[in-house]
């Protein structure tokens, strides 16, 4: 008898993770009041990358009268300035000490100000009143030229330039209920039609750098009588992150509370509540797009909760809307969700809507949905895709919930390695100052520099359960979990260092844009991804469960699950290689995928011997009609599943296609 399914749930049981699909929906409101140390801060002159807009060069006053616009300007405007002084390789910034400064950008005025520049916008408590969008000065900073030269690991190259130079914006406030930006009533811009954001991250019509951009903690309210209103204009390519985040229209009207017309858009939405407008989440846009909401709240829409449409002139990219979305609660008389495009995908699982999904045009996915006093098991609007004898329901794994987000409550709980003596200054070895602030017995480790050198791994004891990277460059650091522990290890928002997971301990990775890999001895834990990277197999030695929110696979790096494994994914966006496999007896759950460019016209994916639900669309990158979309062997049994069998997602449009859901389970053998 193979034991360990019943070992993982037990395990997943005793750590209090799994889910029993109970309907607890909506915003969770976690309550974070979000402060850092004082080595965290610019202003403090120890190198630190927050930003306090309170104090100068930017000073808003955040008291509910004096016009704040300026101060968010300058602000926005600082970041992007500094990271002009670095430059920008291909999709991002340069990683090197080589510097191509941006021409086209904000003048030069000296060197910069951080090593790396990355910065965070913090908003302490308090009412600020702005005018006028929230957006840098400059004209659209997309380059004129559409090739370049950039440096890439350390070799010069040319490439394509002509995205906008807008990555690496967090807005951050202290607390949802304490930090306000308030839209004036009647605001000069914002009638009917006008659609003008209060907060854009944008002024072009498609950006795909890497944005790893983020709002979090704070209150978009849109005044009163300022219907053309949007609370949020928000993009951000391969990773993003909105979190506790209020969205309100103070009469009720506007156009839209979080709105993507600008692709790509990719990220995990969690802990939010929108009251009111037009739209409570809207998207026209579908090239790279795989945005997953969690824990939302729509309240009082006046047209749609969610809204998937068309896109309008001023919209970029190409293909249509998709969107995934779990634990929503959806209040009021409008639909709680409304397809409204030829091509579009909605994936909605475990929620509860008072009025029931409207379906104009598209495909989606419903899942253990109560509606209108109706309970929907499972409901695909298009054809399921499964071999002879197989049964056409999802497999509906069981698995576990995110850990949630904890924050320190003060000082008494966090630790930094300045504390301990660090230097950062790119020469001195800061391991042991790094390993005494892991050592101290404090549960949450602030990194609030970059470029530590150390000239070791950084152990992980069991006391410490958060590691906040604080989005600053740390090349050099690994970080090794090797105390086991049945309470998470999480790590968020750290960039481009690495995990060693190498006990059962179970890792989070949030926000993460760095490595990870494990050992044998990580057997029997798990890995959660929230805005993730699949493993590769060769760094997945102990075949761990793998559980992903908004997962980004490029390249050659699809995910593998082997040997009974169970992982389970909810957003996935994959692109030049292969899709996924799962082999030797595994079970994976996908939903919510889009294909990009580049995948193979056969073993795309590749279902051999195992389970398998997958529901997904081909966004870009046709296939041809003799392309076999998914291989499936089943008992020595090969069925393909070719490309022309599969729904058109526009018609007349070849090679882009719905898998509405394909499924196919392991048989044991007659």
């Amino acid at each position: 008898m193979n034991l360990k399914p019943i070992l993982r749930i037990l395990a997943l049981l005793s750590a209090g993770l799994l889910s029993t699909y109970a309907l607890e929906t909506g915003d969770r409101n976690p309550g974070i009041n979000c402060t850092y140390p004082p080595e965290a801060f610019f202003h403090n002159g120890k190198g630190g990358s927050v930003l306090d807009i309170t104090k100068p060069p930017f000073n808003a006053k955040g008291d509910g009268v004096t016009d704040d616009t300026a101060a968010f300007v300058k602000a926005y405007d600082f970041i992007l300035a500094e990271q002009d002084k670095f430059g920008y390789s291909g999709t991002a910034m340069l990683y090197s000490r080589d510097r191509f400064p941006n021409t086209e950008g904000y003048p030069i005025d000296g060197p910069p100000k951080a090593s790396d520049g990355s910065f965070i916008i913090y908003i302490p408590d308090g009412e600020y009143l702005v005018s006028d969008t929230i957006i840098y000065s400059m004209p659209d900073r997309t380059p004129s030229k559409r090739r370049a030269t950039f440096m890439k690991r350390g070799v010069e190259r040319a490439g394509a330039t002509g995205w906008e130079r807008l990555i690496w914006v967090r807005f951050i406030g202290q607390s949802r209920d304490g930090t306000i930006i308030r839209l004036k009533d009647n605001a000069p811009g914002f009638a009917k039609g006008a659609e003008k954001a209060v907060l854009a991250y944008g002024k072009s019509k498609f950006n795909n750098r890497k944005g790893i951009n983020a709002v979090r903690n704070l209150t978009i309210n849109t005044g009163s009588g300022n219907p053309g209103a949007v609370a949020l204009d928000f993009t951000s390519a391969n990773k993003a992150q909105l979190r506790n985040l209020r969205v309100v229209s103070g009469d009720g009207s506007g156009a839209c509370g979080i709105l993507f017309r600008r692709p790509p858009v990719i990220g995990y939405h969690s802990d939010i509540i929108v009251e009111g407008f037009d739209h409570g989440i809207g998207s026209r846009v579908g090239h790279a797009c795989a945005p997953v909401f969690e824990y939302v709240t729509l309240k009082n829409q006046k047209q749609a909760g969610i809204y998937l449409g068309k896109r309008r002139e001023g919209d970029g990219g190409k293909g249509e809307a998709m969107l995934a979305a779990r634990k929503i609660k959806a209040v009021g008389s409008a639909p709680a969700a409304v397809l409204d495009v030829e091509g579009g995908h909605l994936i909605l699982t475990d929620s509860q809507l008072e009025t029931p999904v409207q379906r104009n045009h598209g495909e989606y996915f419903l899942r253990n949905i109560q509606s209108s006093g109706d309970a929907i098991s499972e409901k695909i609007s298009g054809p399921v895709f499964h071999a002879k004898g197989q049964k056409p329901e999802s497999l509906n794994l069981l698995h576990p919930e995110a850990p949630s987000l904890e924050w320190p409550s003060g000082p008494e709980e966090w630790a930094t390695p300045e504390q301990f003596g660090a230097k950062a200054d790119g020469e001195t070895d800061d391991t042991a100052a790094i390993q005494k602030a892991f050592d101290s017995g404090k549960p949450f480790i602030f990194l609030p520099q970059a470029n530590y050198v150390v000239s070791e791994n950084i152990r992980v004891p069991a006391s410490v359960r958060q590691v906040d990277g604080m989005f600053r460059l740390n090349l050099g650091l690994t970080f090794s979990v090797e105390e086991d522990s049945e309470t998470p290890i999480r790590f968020v928002d750290v960039f481009r260092a690495g995990v060693r997971h190498a006990c059962p301990r179970p890792v989070v990775l949030e926000m993460y844009e760095a490595g990870y890999a494990n050992t044998e001895k990580s057997a029997g834990g798990q890995l959660y991804l929230l805005n993730g990277t699949y493993p590769r197999p060769r760094l997945n030695k102990g075949n761990l469960d793998v559980y992903g929110w908004s997962v980004n696979n490029e390249g050659t790096g699809l995910p593998v699950v082997v040997d009974n494994a169970n992982s389970w994914i909810f957003g996935f966006k994959t692109e030049r290689g292969p899709v996924l496999e799962v082999t030797n007896g595994a079970s994976l759950e996908v939903l919510g995928a889009t294909i990009g460019v580049g995948t193979p016209d056969r073993g795309a994916i590749i279902n051999n011997e195992s389970s398998l639900t997958l529901v997904a669309n081909k966004s870009a990158g046709k296939w041809e009609d003799s392309a076999v979309a998914i291989t499936e062997t089943i008992n020595g049994k090969t069925t393909d599943f070719m490309a022309a069998d599969l729904p058109l997602r526009v018609k007349d449009v070849d090679g882009y296609h719905f898998i509405p859901m394909y499924t196919g389970r392991k048989q044991p053998s007659s």
